[in-house]
């Protein structure tokens, strides 16, 4: 599948995103995807266009964008490339990032390739528990959100995601590693408890056994076969919850 860039105007200015269209004319329903780390890594091209294989319009929006045009290396472990890593990572704020969302949903609606109705999330790293605070936040436009080896949920701090999760209507599906040695196991058991609590929510979290982090990337050394375990359930998930593509 192809890919392409956009920009795509916010209140803190242009904002680049990766664009990965399925087959066929359109319109097709819409999945945005949170980026890792990384930002918008070649990684990000390949997830993208494995979503755009499944049928959906994937927008991979660039959140590093008010510290310019960035792409970090994830695997890195060199000293500076840690510590830039850690300041980019802190420079994106809950407000941020939903304000930057709101804009790609202005944005969509006046895409012609975007099918009109509900969309989708997925998310990956932090960007998992971007992909839940967006659906607590636009509980009206998403209604299907994915996070695949994510952390963050469930913080200390006033504005932890968890907070939030009464607000979600979407359905949740969430994948972790067994054997992550970056993501504790209290983690998934936290979120599921979270997620369990929530009355009219439909939600699934996973722990895919044998499997590392960051299993779910192909060009990575302990990609594993689970990944598309995660693709076809998340694609299930919205062919549940999206509108299906003429």
């Amino acid at each position: 599948m192809p890919d392409r860039r956009a920009l795509i105007e916010t209140p803190s200015g242009a904002m680049q995103a990766i664009i990965a269209e399925p087959k066929g004319s359109g319109p097709f329903p819409v999945a945005i995807m949170y980026p890792h780390v990384g930002g918008l890594t070649q990684t990000m091209r390949l997830m993208a266009r494995r979503c755009a294989q499944g049928g959906y319009l994937c927008v991979v929006p660039d959140l590093y964008h008010r510290l310019g045009t960035i792409v970090l290396d994830p695997q890195s472990h060199d000293e500076t490339g840690v510590a830039i890593r850690r300041l980019a990572a802190s420079s994106l704020t809950p407000d941020g990032v939903m304000s930057d969302t709101r804009a790609l949903l202005d944005w969509l609606d006046g895409l012609a390739l975007a099918k009109s109705g509900p969309r989708g999330t997925i998310g990956y790293g932090a960007g998992g528990s971007f992909s839940l605070r967006a659906a607590a936040t636009f509980p009206d436009e998403i209604a299907a959100c994915a996070s695949v080896l994510g952390f963050g949920f469930v913080t200390e701090d006033s504005d932890s995601p968890h907070l939030l999760f009464a607000r979600i209507r979407a359905e949740i599906y969430c994948a972790f590693a067994e054997r992550d040695d970056i993501i504790p196991s209290t983690v998934p058991e936290r979120l599921a408890a979270e997620l369990k609590a929530l009355p009219n929510v439909v939600s699934e979290v996973v722990v895919h056994p044998g499997t590392r982090h960051p299993y779910a990337f192909p060009d990575r050394a302990v990609y594993d076969r689970a990944a598309e375990a995660d693709w076809a359930n998340i694609f299930a998930m919205f062919a549940r919850r999206l509108p299906a593509a003429d």
